[in-house]
């Protein structure tokens, strides 16, 4: 969004140093971003290579009246669009038959999905610890698919992706069924807020987001059919640095409610079992 607001500064015209961190004479474009800016008030936006960037900041620190003259002559190459696409279908083609998705799954992924992954990709080269993404979403709506495909296609970079789920992170039966008897009865069901282990999971995060660790790291794994968080032996095995880390979860990224917003219940369930509002702000 840099040219949007160096317009309203006055601007005429944006120059931005490619986001890497080698020295080198290729300029690493990215997308414009102009929100609701009439076209007649846009100005460009240009990137310029690291050598480049270097030698134009040596030149301003010497006299910073430098007169800067760069000259665009834009066209869009929708074939490029194609042969992007066209170097992932196969593995899309084969991730539906795997999964027995409809053909319909194969249009998604043209229109939002390898977008997505082209965005993944640049924001990964340009960070200097592994980003975290997440895939939230309600059960039932893609989740797992869509975080399974990306991982799939992100591998083909020669990226290390990790990838797991919210739900790998539920506190053990024995953990929940403490929690029903010294605090509340619905906390010894699985799913909802305040049945995950998020110390165990915010500790697994830090340890992957390190770019400098070389240890081996183990991720939990969940037994929806015992109800019951697998043992250590059987955890994810996971060899660092981690270049990019896939999280998805019904409640990923949702943003915690204020304190006084607990003090009526909001459904029939929070009503009926939970009148003095204990199970609410134990979540």
């Amino acid at each position: 969004r840099g040219a949007s607001i160096a317009s309203k500064y006055g601007a005429v015209g944006v120059i931005v140093r490619s986001m890497n961190f080698r020295l080198d004479d290729f300029p690493h474009t990215g997308s414009t971003y102009y929100g609701n800016i009439p076209n007649k008030d846009r100005i460009p936006a240009a990137a310029i290579s690291t050598n480049g960037a270097e030698l134009l900041s040596s030149m301003l620190s010497i006299n910073p009246k430098t007169t800067f003259y760069f000259k665009q002559n834009c066209k869009n190459y929708p074939e490029v669009i194609h042969q992007k696409f066209t170097m992932y279908s196969q593995i899309i083609k084969d991730f539906i038959k795997g999964e027995s998705l409809p053909q319909s799954y194969l249009v998604d992924a043209e229109k939002y999905f390898i977008p997505l992954v082209n965005l993944i990709i640049n924001k990964t080269n340009q960070s200097e610890t592994a980003p975290i993404v997440g895939i939230s979403g309600a059960q039932g709506t893609g989740k797992t698919s869509l975080s399974e495909l990306l991982e799939k296609i992100l591998k083909t970079k020669d990226l290390n992706v990790v990838k797991f789920s919210i739900d790998d992170f539920y506190l053990t039966k024995m953990e929940r069924q403490s929690l029903a008897i010294n605090v509340h009865p619905l906390l010894q069901t699985r799913g909802i807020p305040g049945t995950h282990d998020t110390v165990l999971l915010s500790e697994k995060l830090d340890q992957l987001a390190k770019p400098d660790n070389n240890e081996i790291i183990q991720v939990p794994r969940f037994n929806k059919a015992s109800d019951d968080r697998y043992s250590e032996k059987e955890w994810q095995i996971i060899q660092p640095p981690a270049d990019l880390i896939i999280i998805e979860g019904w409640f990923v990224g949702a943003p915690p409610l204020d304190i006084n917003s607990l003090e009526e219940p909001v459904n029939e369930l929070e009503a009926a079992e939970d009148i003095d509002g204990k199970w609410r702000n134990f979540m």
